[in-house]
C-alpha cells in the first residue's frame, strides 16, 4: 500500500586531494594518495603524486600497482631471514601489505559505485542540508539526525503538530508536497532552526489529481509563501533531466523514525532506481535510508558537479517505510511544473 508521507557532500579528507568524498589512502610509504570520487553513478579516481600532483588515473592500473606492492611486501617479508631484518622493517611491512590489502578492495568498491553505501555513513548527509547532532540521537529510517541551523529545510507545523517537511526555494516561498497544503493558509506555520512564520498563502499545482489514473506522486508539489523574508538560506531551483538508475540521493526530513517519533530533522541517502519527467523512485535497502510518514515535501538531492541541487519532492511510500521499499518523490523537471514554480516563487 502506498500513502502520502505527510505528518555539503563535499568531504575534503586528504590534505591534497580536495573535493573527494571518500580519502583512500592508508600509509603505503610511497607518498601516493587515493581518493574516490562519488559523483553520479560513475564513481571516478584520482590520485596525488609527489612530484606529479593530482590526477585521474585508470582503475585498473591502479589495482594492478596495488597488486605489484602486495606481491613485493610479501617476497620481501619471506626473503628476509630474521638477523637480517629488524623489527621496525618487519613492522612497516606488515604495514604496508596491510594498507594495501585494503586499498585494493576498496578501489574494487569504488569501481563498482558500491563504496559509497559501505563507506558514506548517513550523517555525512547532514553537511549538505544541516550539520550532525551528538551521537546517541534517534534516527530517520536508517539515517542520522542532524542540527537544524540555518538550513533550508524546514518544519511544516498545523495545531503545534508536524505534519509535512518543506525547502525554502525563495525569499518568501516554501516548496512542499500538493498534498501537505489542503487547508486554510492561516493554519499553517513554518519553523525553521531560528524562528516560526505565518503562511498567508498557498498553492498546489493545478494538475495534481486531476485525472484519474495519475500516479500519486504526479504533479504532487505545492507553495507556501510566508509573512516576511527568510532569514535562512535557500536552495536553488534546478530542472534535472538526467537522473540516472542507481545514482546516490540524498534526503531529508522531520518525519516518522523506526522509533515512532515525529519532529526531529534527519537526512539520509538512498539511491534513484527510476526516474520520469514527473516521477523519481529510490531504493530503500539495508545499508541505506528511507523517507516515512512527516517528511512528505522534504527534498530529493543529487549531484551535478561539486553541487548538491533538488530534483524531486517527496510524496508517498510504503506504509510500514520498511526494506524493500521504493519511495515516492514528484520530478522537478517537466516544464508544466518549471512554469508553475517560476510563476509563484518570490
Amino acid at each position: 500500500m502506498n500513502v502520502c508521507r505527510s505528518v555539503v557532500l563535499i568531504v575534503c579528507l586528504l590534505p591534497r586531494i580536495l573535493f573527494a568524498d571518500e580519502s583512500l589512502t592508508y600509509g603505503l610509504g610511497n607518498g601516493k594518495e587515493y581518493a574516490c570520487v562519488v559523483d553520479s553513478v560513475e564513481n571516478t579516481l584520482i590520485r596525488y603524486t609527489p612530484g606529479v600532483g593530482i590526477q585521474s588515473v585508470d582503475f585498473n592500473d591502479s589495482i594492478r600497482s596495488v597488486r605489484k606492492r602486495i606481491k613485493g611486501a610479501r617476497k620481501n617479508l619471506r626473503g628476509y631471514s630474521t638477523t637480517q631484518r629488524s623489527n621496525h622493517d618487519t613492522r612497516r611491512l606488515k604495514r604496508v601489505l596491510f594498507n594495501s590489502r585494503r586499498l585494493k578492495k576498496d578501489l574494487h568498491l569504488c569501481q563498482s559505485g558500491a563504496l559509497a553505501e559501505t563507506r558514506l555513513h548517513p550523517s555525512k548527509a547532514c553537511e549538505v542540508v544541516g550539520h550532525q547532532l551528538s551521537p546517541g540521537v534517534s534516527k530517520i529510517i536508517k539515517g542520522a539526525s542532524c542540527s537544524q541551523g540555518n538550513s533550508p529545510i524546514v518544519k511544516i507545523v498545523v495545531n503545534n503538530q508536524t505534519i509535512c517537511t518543506g525547502v525554502i526555494v525563495g525569499n518568501r516561498t516554501v516548496l512542499t508536497a500538493a498534498h501537505c497544503v489542503g487547508m486554510k493558509s492561516e493554519l499553517y506555520r513554518v519553523q525553521t532552526g531560528y524562528d516560526i512564520y505565518q503562511v498567508i498563502k498557498h498553492v498546489s499545482h493545478p494538475h495534481y489529481r486531476s485525472q484519474k489514473h495519475q500516479r500519486i506522486e504526479d504533479y504532487d508539489v505545492g507553495l507556501l509563501q510566508v509573512d516576511r523574508d527568510f532569514l535562512e538560506r535557500r536552495i536553488p531551483l534546478h530542472s534535472v533531466t538526467d537522473l540516472k538508475k542507481g545514482e546516490l540521493a540524498i534526503i531529508a526530513g522531520f518525519g516518522l523514525t523506526e522509533r515512532n517519533g515525529y519532529g526531529q530533522f534527519r537526512a539520509g541517502f538512498m539511491r534513484v532506481r527510476r526516474a520520469d519527467g514527473l516521477s523519481v523512485s529510490a531504493q530503500y535497502t539495508a545499508t541505506l535510508s528511507d523517507t516515512c510518514g512527516g517528511d512528505s515535501g522534504g527534498p530529493l538531492l543529487v549531484k551535478r558537479g561539486l553541487r548538491w541541487v533538488l530534483a524531486g519532492v517527496t510524496s508517498n511510500g510504503n506504509v510500514h517505510c520498511t526494506a524493500p521499499d521504493d519511495a515516492r518523490f514528484a520530478a522537478l523537471a517537466d516544464s508544466q511544473i518549471q512554469s508553475f514554480l517560476q510563476e509563484y516563487i518570490r
